[in-house]
């Protein structure tokens, strides 16, 4: 429990209502815990169409907060088109003003958070836990040695090097390259299962087919790096094949990023018949409970995907590229048919004998659900990451339950 003395915490995040999907359980452990927490998060960026950054989620996701949270908002927006620099400076002085103030702890997740308030946090000797689940675009094969790339290394660097750091990543590969790019010491670089899925939300159906013609569910942001575009053109061959199905896209456009797909590419992502797209949905429940299959065909560099653990927990068959994070949970033909990124053919040989083979399909999603259990769940990350907090200062939060696998903490 925290005492009068105890430091008040700063929640920084790039998306509230991705927070309250993924780390809602450690914000309200926090709170209940009788500490001072404080969320700051982007305003919606103006755009009617824009999901997760719309004025209609990020309200619903407000009240969705522990009540005991503070919350405030920043003017930078996420997705909404070309930065402005007022912005930028005005969220960089509330930084360096919210860094100088006194007795506090600062949970800074994903790359913006980092980059406009970790500088400060480095400069003032400030405790902080950035969570980097997933190195994103910049740290990508396509931008390796650009000025981006370069930019972003450095950055980490001198943020990780701070005495009172210490870092959260999602798999192990995440882990051991930052060590390398950035020379930080293993020691404070732990890794959590991806941010855990609660498999209450996710029930473990019974049947392992639903539908008479099977539904493929492709739970993923309309990206580029995602694969969208090759899922799409196995669909267009498993119809060439005579394999009946429906392919279901479940994000809406993205707005202000260069590797998001253009309305051209959207539009010929939509051709083959199979394929359709149902825009934006912010709960998958009842869309994972509904699909025979789920298809993964990302190579984005993720940090692990939760919608990998959310199929597990609905007891989805899985296919998936061969992908960071995704090699830290799937084992190839037990929990799930994997295959080379960017290889539609592959990718529809594969979703065809999922189809094809119901007894395979059982095994792995049996298979896949039991590993999920033991030690990717919600729970399991939040003892890992309150354990990781106490290194902070935030003491006596650390609980029994949900014990896991040790050698996801710091082993490379």
């Amino acid at each position: 429990m925290s005492g009068t003395d105890a430091p008040g915490i700063l929640i920084v995040v790039p998306s509230l209502p991705k927070w309250l999907s993924d780390f809602n359980i450690l914000s309200s452990a926090l709170a209940e815990a009788g500490y001072d927490v404080e969320m700051l998060y982007p305003r919606a960026n103006g755009r009617a169409d824009s999901g997760w950054d719309s004025a209609r989620i990020i309200a619903a996701s407000e009240a969705g907060l522990h009540p005991a949270i503070r919350r405030r908002r920043i003017p930078f927006m996420r997705n909404g088109g070309r930065l402005r620099v007022r912005h930028l400076l005005f969220t960089a002085m509330q930084a360096m003003k919210d860094a100088a103030a006194g007795n506090r702890l600062f949970i800074l997740w994903s790359a913006f958070p980092a980059l406009m308030f970790g500088p400060w946090l480095r400069l003032f000797n400030r405790p902080c836990l950035y969570l980097i689940t997933g190195l994103g675009m910049q740290f990508s094969d396509r931008l390796r040695g650009s000025l981006r790339h370069r930019t972003a290394r450095a950055t980490y660097r001198f943020l990780f090097s701070g005495p009172q750091a210490m870092v959260i990543v999602h798999n192990r590969e995440d882990r051991q390259y930052l060590i390398d790019e950035t020379g930080i010491d293993p020691g404070r670089v732990i890794v959590t299962g991806g941010c855990g899925v609660d498999p209450e939300s996710l029930p473990f159906r019974s049947a392992v087919r639903v539908n008479e013609v099977p539904v493929i569910l492709v739970p993923s942001r309309l990206l580029r790096d995602k694969g969208i575009m090759e899922a799409s053109e196995a669909s267009a061959m498993l119809s060439a094949r005579g394999v009946a199905h429906r392919m279901l896209f479940t994000s809406n456009p993205v707005a202000g990023r260069g590797d998001a797909l253009t309305q051209e590419e959207l539009d010929r992502a939509a051709a083959p018949p199979g394929v359709e797209f149902t825009g934006f949905c912010d709960d998958l429940a009842d869309l994972y409970a509904q699909a025979d299959l789920v298809c993964i065909p990302s190579w984005y560099r993720e940090g692990l995907q939760t919608a990998i653990l959310e199929a597990a927990s609905a007891g989805c068959p899985l296919v998936a590229c061969d992908n960071v994070g995704a090699r830290d949970f799937l084992r190839p033909g037990v929990d799930a048919v994997v295959v080379p990124p960017r290889q539609p053919v592959a990718l529809a040989d594969a979703l065809e004998s999922v189809i094809r083979d119901s007894a395979r399909a059982e095994e792995m999603r049996r298979s896949a659900y039991a590993h999920f259990l033991s030690g990717f769940t919600q729970k399991h990350m939040l003892k890992i990451t309150l354990e990781v907090l106490s290194r902070l200062g935030i003491d006596g939060m650390v609980r029994d339950e949900g014990a896991r696998d040790p050698s996801l903490r710091t082993a490379g």
